[in-house]
């Protein structure tokens, strides 16, 4: 219900996925891949086009999953993100006697 990069700093490449995708979590499974790049969790489209447009990663390749296709399906993703955490009270106060961990 969010989005995540696989960057890869080596080559230069960041590759995008929804965060459900069956090919993100192959790589994640990739012990040898884990090792050699870092990831990204972002909430939504515009937070994903904000941080591929920094300065830092202009000139590196970036790679849109054919699977999960973020880019075509940009507004069902982050409509499935916001009905999922509208669920959630906002205002609700966690006592002693309520476990405040997700």
């Amino acid at each position: 219900m969010a989005y995540e990069l696989i960057i890869d700093s080596d080559n230069k490449i960041i590759e995008l996925h929804y965060d459900l995708c069956d090919a993100l979590l192959e790589k994640k499974d990739d012990f040898e891949l884990n090792n050699k790049v870092e990831y990204v969790n972002l909430i939504d489209f515009a937070n994903v086009e904000e941080f591929i447009n920094k300065e830092e990663y202009k000139e590196f390749e970036k790679l849109f999953c054919e699977i999960c296709k973020p880019i075509e399906n940009q507004k069902e993703y982050d409509e499935e993100y916001d009905d999922f955490y509208e669920e959630f009270d906002e205002d609700e106060e966690f006592g002693a006697d309520k476990c405040d961990i997700f």
